[in-house]
């Protein structure tokens, strides 16, 4: 997802999963439009066995923290 259309970015592996198993990505920049609070978005992507889970994270509000989407990717992950 490096492309400018995208998050901008490589991204990181996933803490506590092999790096070929988990992978996130934080945009870089504020999607912004005219009438509408910019937004920032982030994406987890991880794969157990043969199930793949993918955590889409939007915040309006200001940064989006990293910390945050691990915490709910994981606990997300412990209910599969």
């Amino acid at each position: 997802m490096p492309e400018k259309d995208y998050a901008g970015n490589t991204g990181k592996d996933f803490p506590g999963v092999p790096a070929d198993f988990g992978h996130l990505w934080i945009d870089s920049k504020a999607h912004e439009e005219p009438g509408y609070h910019p937004v920032r978005q982030a994406r987890a992507l991880i794969r157990r066995g043969d199930i793949v889970m993918i955590v889409e994270y939007s915040n309006n509000r200001g940064e989006v923290d990293e910390k945050a989407l691990v915490e709910i990717a994981k606990r997300q992950m412990e209910r599969l």
